[in-house]
């Protein structure tokens, strides 16, 4: 196991006795080059609630270029992207709900055409309703220059005042031409309440 962190600050509060063993983790920017971790050397990539902070379309394909390129087995057939599934669920993205009308995150599974390497990617979606109503009251802010871009104030564990962190909405359809130009198959995607999976 390979894990990075951008935070030098973070990863000074990791203990290393509690790893298990035979995981490493590394500082660095995942939009960026990993020159630590060979070509085609990984079984399995996870990215959960990682890409809506990364701020631009351009930054969010350097980090899944770096996924593809770091997976097993080389491509061996076109790939594909998952979305143009129906008008009504890119109209359930662009609405934030799922078929049920709850929120929902949005999921996928990819990976390098034929045997080899995947990556599974989960996605916050700050397009619902919920978000769209805290943004009315002013309790969320969206940027007027780029709508997807949302601060949202995030409560500190020791009671201190709450900092602003950013989000980038990112809908299945854009999940799914990510991982289409970077390389990656879609072989699954899906949408769920946070309470399950599916």
């Amino acid at each position: 196991y390979i894990g990075i962190e951008g935070s030098a600050a973070m990863l000074a509060k990791v203990q290393p006795e509690l790893l298990p063993a035979r995981h490493e983790l590394r500082q660095g920017d995942i939009c960026e080059p990993w020159p630590w971790i060979p070509d085609q050397s990984v079984d399995v990539v996870f990215a959960l609630a990682v890409l809506h902070h990364i701020p631009t379309t351009e930054a969010r394909l350097r980090c899944l270029r770096e996924v593809c390129r770091v997976l097993r087995a080389p491509v061996q057939a076109p790939y594909h992207s998952v979305d143009r599934v129906s008008t009504q669920a890119a109209e359930r993205d662009l609405q934030g709900m799922d078929a049920s009308g709850g929120p929902w995150r949005g999921g996928a599974r990819a990976g390098t055409a034929g045997a080899g390497g995947v990556v599974v990617v989960a996605v916050w979606n700050f397009l619902n309703s919920v978000v769209q109503q805290r943004i009315a009251q002013g309790r969320y802010h969206r940027c007027p220059l780029d709508p997807a871009h949302i601060s949202i104030p995030w409560n500190r564990s020791d009671g201190a005042a709450a900092v602003r962190r950013h989000f980038w909405g990112i809908t299945s359809v854009d999940l799914g031409w990510l991982c289409d130009q970077a390389g990656l198959a879609v072989q699954q995607q899906f949408f769920t309440s946070g309470r399950a999976a599916a």
